[in-house]
């Protein structure tokens, strides 16, 4: 596209460090950005302090602790997940000083009517996370998006 660009991204986080990451982001960053484009991550991934270590660690649906499961079940049955990203997504929207896309990948729910969803046609080496395909076909789909809406002149 031919822009100076940053990367905020934090590898096994979740909603609340996307939050965060922005948010201060929005709020120092002298230069106003052309967009923000935010890839959300699945919707059960959160950040939980370890008091012991002094240090976040990621958590989500693939921890085998037996001690977070009912935290994670709870979270997903009494809605508080979706609650959170309902209410970040909203933040974010209100709050970014540019356009903003906001996309996923697979099978997760989208945040929001403007999302660009993208289906998981491959899988990475971890057979977890989308593959070459999929970010390929992804990057069509975005750049497309942005030269429709005349997004960056």
């Amino acid at each position: 596209m031919g822009v100076d660009y940053y990367n905020l991204a934090l590898p096994a986080t979740g909603i609340d460090v996307v939050e965060y990451n922005l948010l201060t982001w929005f709020f120092t960053v002298i230069k106003k950005p052309k967009l923000i484009i935010v890839q959300w991550p699945d919707h059960s991934r959160y950040i939980e302090y370890d008091f012991q270590i002094q240090r976040g660690l990621e958590r989500g649906s693939w921890n085998t602790e037996p001690d977070k499961f009912p935290f994670i079940v709870n979270a997903e049955d009494t809605g508080m997940f979706y609650a959170r990203k309902s209410m970040t997504y909203t933040l974010l929207d209100t709050c970014s000083p540019s356009t903003m896309i906001p996309f996923n990948f697979g099978n997760q729910q989208d945040y929001g009517i403007h999302d660009l969803h993208m289906p998981t046609l491959d899988k990475a080496r971890d057979l977890s996370h989308a593959g070459i395909k999929s970010h390929e076909e992804f990057t069509k789909t975005l750049l497309n998006h942005i030269e429709v809406n005349r997004l960056i002149k």
